[in-house]
C-alpha cells in the first residue's frame, strides 16, 4: 500500500512536508508546517493494482504569538513547537550559522509594524543527538529581520553555550555580520531586542528585570514591517540543535512589560497582530494588602479615557488568580492602582489602592468568570469599573472611587498566578483604550445577515464613520470621522458632552443589517466615560445569473447548436414568496442583483411547449454575503407535438375506437 499527503485547504502562503510521502511508511506520517492556522490534509491510499481511496483530516495550528515558521537555507528540517500550558517555545533547527553575507538557521517570527520589541529567555540549548557535541557558537534568541532571505538586513541577540551572548547585526541585504560578544553569561540567559525606527539595540539579563545593552545601537535596513522572532542555528551543518524558550514578550510601539514585585516566576506578554489577541502571563504571590507581585504589560496613557478589553480564557492555577485590567500610577510594589480582575472562585473585583503604600480595598460580584468583558474607566482622580458579556451593555461594579494616581498612568494588562512557584496564562481580545468622553465600536461583515456578530464573522477594515452633527444623514464637511483598523474596531476619542450620532458611509453593494432598519445609525448622550458596542453589521450583496437554452437533446448541458431561449421567466423565491422576476434577453441571459444572504430557490415558468430538463427546473441553496453564481442555466426541451388520430365514422371518440399514428 502507498499513502500520498497533500493539503486540500491551508492558509495564504502555507506550505506543508510530509515524512515518508508516497511510501507505506506515510501510513504514520508526520507534517511540518510553515504558518499558524486550519488546515485539511488529504490522504490517497493506493494498492498495487491501483484502487484508491481519498481521506481528509482537519487540524489548527496555533504557535502563541508566533505566526509563520521556516528554514532558511538549513539543509536539516527545523520544528517549532508551542506548550500552550507553560507559554513555552520549542525551536529546532540546523545550519552552519548566522554569520558573514548568508546565514543558514531557524526561524520563528510574526510581522512587527513600525517600533517594537521581542524578548525571551533562552532556558536550554543543545544538540538532539545526546551523543554529539554541542558547538560552542551553536546560537539560540531573538531577532528582528527584514525578509525570509538568506542574506536579508537583520538584528539579533544569541545565547551561545561557549561564548555567553553576542549581538549580530546585518546592516543591509547581503553585507557582512558584525558582532559584539559579551562573554561569561551562562544558561537561562534573557535577551532583548528593541527597534525604533531603522535603529535596533541590543540587551542581555541574568534575571529578566535588569538590562544591560550589549555594544551600541545599529541602523538596520528594515522595512516597516519587520519579521520579529525566536532563531536557532546548531553551528554545524550535520547536527540539529533545540533551544526552549520562555518568558516570550513580542510588544508594540510604546509598549512595555514589568515583572512588578520581582515574582520568582517572570511573566510575559506577547501581541499577535494577525488575530488582535494578547497572551500575558504572571507569576507573583497576590494583588492585595499594602504591596503586590504580579505582571503589569502596559503603555502610559494621559487624562481621561477608558480601557477595555474581552478576558478569553486563563489557566485557574488558583482560586484567588487574578487576570484583569488596570490603571497603575507606576512600577513600585505598593503603587496606587484601579484594576478589574476576574478570579476562578470569587467571581469579578474591583480592587484599587488610593496612595502609594496604603491598603488594597475591593468590591466582587460572585458567580462571574471568563469569558467576561471588562472596562474601567478614569475621569479626572475618579475610577469606575464595569463589566459586561458583549462589550456594549455594562454593569457598574461598587462604588465610583478617589485615587492618587497621576495624569499620566500605566495602563494596561494585570495577570497574578496567587502562587509563588507557578505561572497562569490569560488569553485577552478586543484590547482598546480610549480617550476622554467616547464612542466605539465594531463595523464587521454580517454574511448571514442575521444583525448578530457571529463568531466566525470578521471584522471589514478602512470603513467610514461619521458624527452626523445635523443628521442630515451625509458625511459633510467638517464633521468628525474615524476609520475602522485591521479589525473593523472604530472609536471617536474627547467627546464634548450631549447628543452625538454615529452612522457610517455605506460601500456601494453593501446593505446594513446592524441597527436594524429604519435606522440610521446611533443616537448616544455622551456624559463622562466610554460609551461601547455600538457596532454596524454590513452584508454584501448577492448577484446570481444564468440563461435558458434550447435542450434539443435533453442532457441539461448547452451543447454546440442549442439556441439561446428569449423571453423566458425566472422567479426567486425566498420563504415561499416571489421578491424578484427576470426575463431572458435575446442571447437567453437573465441577472439578479442586489439579494440578501439566505436560502431561497431560482425557478423557470417554462414556456408553453416546453419542460424543464435542468435541475427540475429549480435551483435550491443557501448563499452567504458577497457571493456570486452567474452558472444557474435552465435548460429547456421542445415537447414533440401529440400525434393525429383518426377515428371510424365520427369525430366523437368511443371506448371502442383505435387511434393510428402517423397519417399522411
Amino acid at each position: 500500500m502507498k499513502y500520498t499527503w497533500s493539503l486540500s485547504s491551508a492558509p495564504a502562503g502555507a506550505a506543508a512536508t510530509f515524512t515518508a510521502n508516497n511510501t507505506n511508511a506515510a501510513k504514520k506520517s508526520s507534517a511540518r508546517l510553515t504558518k499558524a492556522g486550519a488546515y485539511t490534509c488529504l490522504v490517497t491510499v493506493a494498492d498495487a493494482v491501483g484502487h484508491t481511496k481519498t481521506s481528509s483530516v482537519t487540524c489548527t495550528v496555533g504557535w502563541g504569538a508566533l505566526t509563520d515558521t521556516n528554514d532558511i537555507a538549513a539543509a536539516l528540517p527545523g520544528v517549532l513547537q508551542y506548550d500552550s500550558s507553560l507559554n513555552a517555545y520549542t525551536l529546532t533547527g540546523g545550519g552552519s550559522d548566522i554569520e558573514n553575507t548568508s546565514d543558514q538557521f531557524r526561524f520563528a517570527w510574526q510581522n512587527l509594524a513600525g517600533d517594537g520589541e521581542v524578548i525571551a529567555q533562552v532556558s536550554s540549548l543543545g544538540n538532539l543527538d545526546l551523543n554529539s557535541t554541542t558547538n560552542p557558537w551553536a546560537k539560540a534568541g531573538v531577532m528582528i529581520r527584514n525578509s525570509s532571505g538568506a542574506g536579508s538586513a537583520h538584528a539579533a541577540v544569541f545565547y551561545t553555550p561557549g561564548h555567553g551572548v553576542s549581538f549580530l547585526w546585518r546592516p543591509t541585504d547581503g553585507a557582512d555580520t558584525p558582532a559584539v560578544t559579551v562573554e561569561g553569561i551562562g544558561a537561562g540567559a534573557w535577551v532583548k531586542l528593541k527597534r525604533t525606527g531603522g535603529i535596533v539595540a541590543g540587551y542581555y539579563s541574568t534575571d529578566g528585570l535588569s538590562w544591560t545593552q550589549i555594544g551600541s545601537t545599529q541602523s538596520i535596513a528594515l522595512g516597516a514591517s519587520a519579521l520579529a522572532g525566536l532563531a536557532i542555528t546548531s553551528h554545524d551543518a550535520a547536527q540539529t540543535a533545540r533551544a526552549i524558550f520562555n518568558g516570550v514578550s513580542l510588544l508594540p510601539a510604546g509598549w512595555s512589560d514589568s515583572n512588578i514585585g520581582s515574582p520568582s516566576l517572570k511573566g510575559a506578554a506577547a501581541y499577535n497582530p494577525a488575530t488582535n489577541k494578547w497572551i500575558v502571563s504572571g507569576g507573583g504571590n497576590d494583588i492585595s494588602g499594602t504591596s503586590d507581585q504580579f505582571n503589569l504589560a502596559s503603555k502610559n496613557f494621559t487624562g481621561d479615557g477608558s480601557i477595555i478589553v474581552r478576558v478569553d480564557d486563563y489557566q485557574h492555577v488558583y482560586e484567588w488568580t487574578k487576570v484583569g485590567i488596570m490603571f497603575r500610577n507606576d512600577t513600585s510594589a505598593g503603587s496606587a492602582f484601579a484594576a478589574i480582575v476576574a478570579t476562578p472562585q470569587h467571581g469579578i473585583y474591583y480592587l484599587s489602592r488610593a496612595s502609594a503604600g496604603g491598603a488594597d480595598s475591593g468590591e466582587s460580584i460572585n458567580a462571574i468568570d471568563a469569558p467576561v468583558w471588562m472596562k474601567l474607566t478614569r475621569s479626572g482622580n475618579s475610577f469606575s469599573a464595569y463589566y459586561g458579556t458583549d462589550g456594549a451593555n455594562w454593569t457598574k461594579i461598587g462604588n465610583t472611587r478617589t485615587l492618587s494616581i497621576g495624569s499620566t498612568a500605566m495602563a494596561g494588562f494585570a495577570v497574578n498566578s496567587h502562587y509563588t512557584s507557578l505561572f497562569t496564562k490569560a488569553n485577552f481580545s478586543n484590547f482598546q483604550i480610549v480617550a476622554g468622553n467616547s464612542i466605539s465600536g465594531n463595523v464587521f461583515n454580517d454574511t448571514n445577515s442575521n444583525g448578530v456578530k457571529d463568531a466566525s464573522e470578521n471584522g471589514i477594515a478602512d470603513w467610514t464613520l461619521y458624527l452626523d452633527a445635523n443628521n442630515n444623514g451625509t458625511k459633510d464637511a467638517g464633521e468628525a470621522s474615524a476609520a475602522t483598523d485591521a479589525f473593523g474596531n472604530y472609536a471617536f476619542g474627547n467627546l464634548s458632552a450631549g447628543t452625538q450620532r454615529v452612522r457610517q458611509v455605506l460601500t456601494s453593494g453593501y446593505r446594513k443589517t446592524l441597527p436594524g432598519s429604519g435606522t440610521p445609525g446611533y443616537e448616544v448622550t455622551v456624559g463622562s466615560g466610554a460609551i461601547t458596542g455600538k457596532n454596524f453589521g454590513d452584508t454584501q450583496k448577492i448577484l446570481i445569473a444564468g440563461r435558458a437554452f434550447n435542450d434539443v437533446n435533453s442532457d441539461g448541458v448547452q451543447n454546440a447548436g442549442e439556441a439561446a431561449l428569449a423571453g423566458v421567466t425566472v422567479q426567486i423565491i425566498a420563504n415561499n414568496v416571489v421578491i424578484a422576476t427576470r426575463t431572458t434577453d435575446a442571447n437567453g441571459l437573465w441577472q439578479v442583483k442586489g439579494l440578501d444572504a439566505g436560502t431561497g430557490k431560482a425557478a423557470v415558468v417554462a414556456p408553453s411547449g416546453f419542460s424543464p430538463t435542468t435541475v427540475g427546473g429549480q435551483y435550491t441553496g443557501s448563499m452567504s454575503s458577497g457571493q456570486q453564481n452567474a452558472n444557474l442555466n435552465f435548460g429547456l426541451h421542445k415537447i414533440a407535438a401529440a400525434p393525429a388520430q383518426v377515428f371510424d365514422k365520427s369525430s366523437i371518440l368511443r371506448a371502442d375506437d383505435i387511434a393510428f399514428e402517423n397519417i399522411i
